[in-house]
C-alpha cells in the first residue's frame, strides 16, 4: 500500500498537475500510455490492499481460530504479490490496445482509458472489478465485524 501510494505521488501526480495546469498533454505518446497504466494500477493496488486489510481484521475478529492458519508470512507474501499482479494484469488488454487503449482524453486534459478503434473500452469493467468489488468486500466485512462485536 505504501509503495503504491508513493509511486502514485511521485510519478502520476506530477503529470496530473501538468495536465490540469495546461489542459493538454505535452509528454509524448509513450508516457501517455505509461502514466494512466501506473495511475489505474496503483489505485487498484491501494483499493485491493485496503480490502485485504479489512479482510484481515474481519478474520481476526469474526473467525479468530482461522487467523494463525491464514496469515502466515508465506500467505501474506502471496496476497501482496496477488494485489500487484491482479491490479496491473487487469490493464494489460488496454495497454496493448486489445480492449480500449490509453490515449489523450481532451475532456479530462490528460491521458486515460479511451475506446479502441472498435469503440470498446475496459473502463466500466475496471471500475466494477477494481472499485465496486473491493468496496463491497470492505462494506460486508465491517458490517459483519459490527454484527459480531455487538
Amino acid at each position: 500500500l505504501c509503495i503504491a501510494d508513493f509511486l502514485f505521488c511521485a510519478i502520476v501526480l506530477p503529470f496530473a498537475i501538468s495536465g490540469f495546469w495546461t489542459r493538454t498533454w505535452s509528454h509524448g505518446g509513450a508516457l501517455c500510455k505509461l502514466v494512466p497504466f501506473l495511475r489505474y494500477g496503483n489505485v487498484g493496488v491501494s483499493l485491493l490492499s485496503i480490502a485485504l486489510i479489512t479482510l484481515n481484521r474481519y478474520i481476526m475478529i469474526a473467525h479468530h481460530s482461522w487467523y494463525s492458519r491464514v496469515y502466515r508470512k508465506h500467505n501474506i507474501a502471496i496476497m501482496i504479490v496477488f494485489s500487484w499482479m491482479f491490479s496491473y494484469g487487469m490493464q494489460i488488454p488496454t495497454l496493448v490496445a486489445v480492449w480500449g487503449k490509453f490515449d489523450y482524453d481532451p475532456e479530462l486534459g490528460t491521458c486515460s482509458i479511451m475506446p479502441d478503434d472498435n469503440g470498446r473500452s475496459a473502463k466500466t469493467a475496471l471500475f466494477v472489478i477494481a472499485f465496486i468489488v473491493p468496496a463491497l468486500l470492505i462494506f460486508i466485512c465491517y458490517a459483519r465485524i459490527f454484527w459480531v462485536v455487538h
